[in-house]
């Protein structure tokens, strides 16, 4: 079958025709990424490797092995170095003691009060002057008090050390506790006490000071060491022999010294002991 050259021509313009619409229908290629280029990473400096601590070998724990506690004494021992007065020093320095510090005031109200009720203010306001002296101001001072420097005696604690003025003063509290005592059973007992409030107080108050020398009474024939209430309390006191002598310069210290001397010469200090 033979075409003619219109024919043939008008089937090339076809052919072309379609060849320019399926170029069209085709999907243009995609672009292609250009390559990435990767930058060599900066040589990272290796890290050093962790010293390993060395283990502290565990220390093995030694049992504790418990002390045995001793058991306390009750008694309390005489420090080394001193000798307990004997009696009569003992006896001397309870009596001087006692006569400056109750004797001349209980003296002294029973003659001016009851003898020759006389106005006995000033000699009282000196005695008691004296009194307070002799149981606090002497002990601060001088370690002692009047009965001691005489009789060559002191009161030591479980240290040595002389004993402080506080417990002078304790000692001393015996004689006002038994008058104190007296005086409020002689009120409870009297028959024109009004019995008050203030007045049953007072009477309860003054009997009931009976029991501090009552105390000091069992403490002494209970204990093996024969200390007293108030000995016991400072941790141990007793009294000793001294020989030692005031440095003090004083008129006042030089005379008891000279009384001191006195008591020895006429043997009111020698003890059974020493004459053995």
């Amino acid at each position: 079958m033979r075409y003619t050259e219109s024919e043939i021509l008008g089937l090339l313009e076809k052919a072309g025709k379609i060849a320019d619409d399926s170029k069209d229908d085709e999907e243009p290629p995609a672009a292609v990424a250009e390559k990435v280029v990767l930058k060599e990473p900066s040589p990272v400096a290796a890290k050093k490797p962790k010293k390993e601590k060395k283990k502290k070998a565990k220390k093995v724990k030694k049992p504790r092995v418990k002390k045995e506690k001793k058991p306390r004494s009750s008694v309390k021992e005489l420090p080394d170095g001193f000798e307990i007065a004997g009696r009569a020093r003992g006896s001397l320095r309870f009596i001087v003691d006692f006569t400056v510090n109750f004797g001349l005031i209980i003296g002294l109200i029973v003659f001016g009060l009851v003898l020759t009720y006389t106005d006995i203010t000033w000699p009282l306001v000196l005695v008691l002057i004296l009194s307070i002296f002799n149981m606090a101001v002497m002990p601060i001072q001088y370690k002692s008090s009047m009965g001691n420097v005489i009789s060559r005696t002191k009161f030591v604690n479980s240290r040595g050390d002389s004993a402080i003025f506080l417990y002078h003063m304790l000692k001393n509290i015996n004689i006002p506790a038994y008058l104190i005592f007296f005086g409020g059973l002689l009120i409870a007992i009297s028959a024109g006490t009004v019995w008050t409030t203030a007045t049953k107080i007072t009477v309860g108050l003054s009997i009931a000071i009976i029991l501090i020398p009552f105390l000091d009474w069992v403490f002494r024939r209970t204990r093996k060491d024969n200390l007293g209430l108030w000995e016991v309390a400072f941790g141990g006191v007793w009294l000793v022999r001294s020989t030692e002598t005031s440095t003090d310069g004083s008129k006042f210290m030089k005379r008891l010294e000279s009384m001191a001397q006195y008591a020895e010469t006429k043997g009111f200090v020698v003890d059974e002991e020493e004459d053995s």
